[in-house]
C-alpha cells in the first residue's frame, strides 16, 4: 500500500466502485461462549467485480484483502469467478472517513458505520445490534437508502388518482 494520500481523480474513481461495486457492513458473529449472547459485531467495506486487476488497482492505494470466490464445482451456475476486496476494523474506519465527501450512494451506510465504530469494543450491545438491522434494511437489494427513512412510493399512480 502507497503511503501517499489519494488524488483527487483516485477518491472520486473509488467513491464511484464503492457506490456501484461495494457495500459496507456491519457484520455479526455468534461465538459458543454463552456470556456473548448478542454476539460480536464488526464492520467491513466490500468492493467486488469479477476483474481482479481494479480491484488490485484500489488496493495498491487503500490497502485490505482480496479474496476470491470461484465456480469451480458449478454450484454457482454459470457465473464468473468473483473477487473482492474487504477491509475490516481501522482500515475500514480510516478508508470510510476519507471517502464520505465523495460518495453519492452510499453515505447514509457511511454515517451509520462511523457511528458504530463510536461506540467502542463491548459497549451497548442492544444499540450496536440495532444498527447492525439498520445497516441490513439500508443495504437491502433494490433499495437506495433515503434521507428521510422512508422507502420509495413504488405504488405508481396516476395524476387523477392521487
Amino acid at each position: 500500500m502507497r503511503t501517499e494520500p489519494l488524488t483527487e481523480f483516485e477518491l472520486g474513481y473509488i467513491a464511484g466502485f464503492l457506490d456501484g461495486e461495494g457495500h459496507i457492513t456491519i457484520m455479526r458473529s455468534y461465538p459458543s461462549r454463552a456470556r456473548y449472547k448478542m454476539g460480536f459485531h464488526s464492520i467491513q467495506t466490500v468492493m467486488a467485480n469479477n476483474k481482479v486487476k481494479v480491484l488490485e488497482w484500489i488496493q495498491e492505494r487503500i490497502g485490505g484483502a482480496i479474496y476470491c470466490q470461484e465456480n469451480t464445482d458449478g454450484s454457482r451456475g454459470n457465473r464468473k469467478t468473483a473477487y473482492r476486496l474487504v477491509l475490516s476494523g481501522q482500515k475500514s474506519r480510516e478508508f470510510l472517513m476519507t471517502i464520505a465527501p465523495y460518495v453519492i450512494l452510499k453515505g447514509e451506510q457511511i454515517a451509520l458505520a462511523l457511528e458504530y465504530l463510536k461506540l467502542g469494543h463491548g459497549t451497548n450491545p442492544t444499540a450496536r445490534a440495532a444498527m447492525c438491522d439498520r445497516m441490513r434494511a439500508l443495504n437491502k437489494r433494490g433499495w437506495i437508502g433515503q434521507q428521510n427513512d422512508q422507502q420509495p412510493d413504488v405504488s405508481h399512480k396516476t395524476p387523477d388518482q392521487s
